[in-house]
C-alpha cells in the first residue's frame, strides 16, 4: 500500500538482520498486499478455469483463447490505473482535499470512457478471433462467452479503478478483503449459471463470463462505496467537479497500460499463437500458463512496491540493490516452484511423454525467472517518472526481440508449444537487460 510503505516492518527478525536484507525484507513484505490482490484476482481466473474445463476440452481451449484475448484489452483499458495511485497517496500526504476530489473525478471520467471503449472490443471477439485465424473449438460458445466476457471487463475496470484509489490511502486490507469475497460470490454464481438447477436456462461458458461480471460488479460497488468514507467524496460529487487532471491522467494512464500491454500483451498473445499454430497443445500450454500466472502476481506486487521505493528515493543504489535481493529472491521461488507444478499439474495425455513434460517445466521456470527482473525493473523506472522508457524498453524487447524469435523458431520448423516458449524467453530477457542496465 502506498501509503504505509515507509512504515511496514517484517517484525522481529527482519529488524535483527543487517542492512541489506532488512531491506529487502521490508520491500517483500511491502509487496504482499499487493501480491494478495493479484492472486486473488488470478483465483476468479482459476476458478472460471477449472469450472469450464468440467464442460470438457473443447470448451477449456475456447474458453482460454477468448479469455486471454479479453485480458489483452483489459490490460490496456485497466492496468494504467496504476498511474492514479501515486498521485492520490501525494494529494492524501499533502492534505489536498480539493486535489483528491479532482483525481477521483478524472479517474472516475476515465474509467467510464475506457469501459465503453474495451466493451464493443471484447464483445466482438468470438468473431474477430476467427478472422484472425485463430481456431475456435466451439464458434457458437464462443460468441455467446465474449459478450459475457464484455460486461465482465466493464465490470473489472471500476474495480481496477476503486482499487487503484483506496490502497494508496491506506485501505489496501479493504480491498485484499472485497477481493477475497468475490472469490465464493464468481464460484456460486458460475455454478448457478453454468450448471443452472432444473427449470433454468443453462449457460454453459457464458455462464462464467456473467458470473464474473456480477462478482467484479459487486466488488468495485463495495470498494466505491468505502472511497466515499475515505477520500471524503461521492461519485456524483467528483463527476461534477470540473478539473484540469483529465487529460494528463488519461496520458499517464494509457502509457502505463500501454508499457503493460507490452509486459503482458505477448505471454497472452502466445496463447493465440498456440492456438494458431499448435492447436493440439493447447490444453498444456494453458496449464503451463495459469501457472505462470499465480507467479507473475507475485512479481508484480514486488514491482509495485519497487516501484513506491524508486519514487521516494529516486536512483539511489541502495534502493537499486535493494530491489535486485528482492527481484532474485522472489524470481529463484517462484521459478522452482512453477518448474515443481508444471511437472505435476500438466494434463494427463501430454505426461505420458516425460521428456516433453520436462522440457515444458524447464522452459516456463525459465521464463519466470526472467520475468522477474523484467517485471521489476520496468516498475522501478516507472516509479523514477520513466513512464515513456519503460514503455519504450517493452515494445523493444518483448515485441521487438519476442517477435523476431518467434520468426526465428518459425524459420527453422520449430514453431511448436516449446518454440514458442523459447520466444518468449528471449524477449523477456531482452527486456529484463534493457530495464537494469
Amino acid at each position: 500500500m502506498t501509503g504505509q510503505t515507509t512504515t511496514i516492518t517484517t517484525g522481529r527478525s527482519a529488524a535483527a538482520l543487517p542492512g541489506p536484507l532488512h531491506e529487502t525484507a521490508t520491500l517483500l513484505r511491502a509487496a504482499a498486499p499487493f501480491a494478495a490482490v493479484g492472486l486473488l484476482n488470478m483465483a476468479v481466473s482459476i476458478t472460471d478455469s477449472v469450472m469450464i474445463g468440467a464442460l470438457g476440452p473443447a470448451a477449456l481451449a475456447t474458453g482460454a483463447l477468448v479469455s486471454d484475448a479479453r485480458a489483452i484489452v483489459f490490460y490496456f483499458v485497466g492496468g494504467g490505473f496504476i498511474a492514479l495511485a501515486p498521485l492520490i497517496a501525494a494529494a492524501s500526504a499533502e492534505g489536498d482535499a480539493t486535489q483528491l476530489r479532482r483525481l477521483f473525478g478524472a479517474g472516475l471520467r476515465l474509467a467510464i470512457v475506457l469501459a465503453a471503449v474495451s466493451f464493443p472490443i471484447v464483445m466482438s471477439l468470438g468473431w474477430t478471433l476467427p478472422a484472425m485465424g485463430i481456431a475456435l473449438p466451439d464458434r457458437n460458445a464462443a460468441v455467446a462467452f465474449a459478450i459475457s466476457l464484455a460486461f465482465a471487463c466493464t465490470a473489472m475496470v471500476f474495480a481496477q479503478f476503486a482499487r487503484s484509489v483506496l490502497a494508496p490511502l491506506g485501505r489496501g486490507r479493504t480491498v485484499v478483503i472485497a477481493m477475497a469475497a468475490a472469490v465464493p460470490i464468481n464460484a456460486l454464481a458460475n455454478t448457478v449459471l453454468m450448471f443452472g438447477p432444473e427449470g433454468m436456462p443453462r449457460l454453459g461458458i457464458a455462464g462464467a463470463g456473467y458470473g464474473a461480471a456480477l462478482a467484479y460488479a459487486i466488488v468495485a460497488v463495495w470498494l466505491m462505496a468505502v472511497s466515499h468514507g475515505v477520500a471524503d467524496v461521492s461519485p456524483l460529487r467528483a463527476l461534477s467537479t470540473r478539473s484540469q487532471a483529465f487529460r494528463p491522467l488519461a496520458a499517464a494512464t494509457l502509457m502505463t497500460g500501454f508499457g503493460l500491454l507490452c509486459e503482458t500483451g505477448l505471454y497472452l498473445a502466445a496463447t493465440l499463437a498456440v492456438g494458431r499454430f499448435a492447436p493440439a497443445a493447447t490444453p498444456e500450454h494453458v496449464v503451463a500458463f495459469r501457472i505462470l500466472g499465480l507467479c507473475y502476481c507475485v512479481l508484480v506486487g514486488v514491482g509495485q512496491a519497487t516501484s513506491i521505493a524508486a519514487a521516494r528515493s529516486g536512483a539511489a543504489f541502495t534502493t537499486v540493490v535493494t530491489a535486485f535481493g528482492a527481484t532474485l529472491a522472489a524470481g529463484l521461488a517462484c521459478s522452482a516452484a512453477t518448474h515443481v507444478a508444471v511437472m505435476r499439474l500438466v494434463p494427463a495425455g501430454f505426461a505420458d511423454d516425460p521428456a516433453a513434460t520436462a522440457a515444458l517445466a524447464l522452459h516456463v521456470a525459465v521464463a519466470v525467472l526472467a520475468l522477474a527482473f523484467a517485471v521489476v525493473g520496468l516498475s522501478g523506472l516507472r516509479g523514477r517518472g520513466a513512464v515513456r522508457a519503460s514503455a519504450v524498453i517493452a515494445v523493444a524487447g518483448y515485441w521487438g526481440v519476442g517477435v523476431l524469435a518467434l520468426a526465428i523458431v518459425a524459420a527453422t520448423g520449430d514453431l511448436g508449444l516449446l518454440g514458442i516458449w523459447k520466444a518468449l524467453i528471449a524477449g523477456t530477457l531482452a527486456t529484463a537487460l534493457a530495464a537494469w542496465v
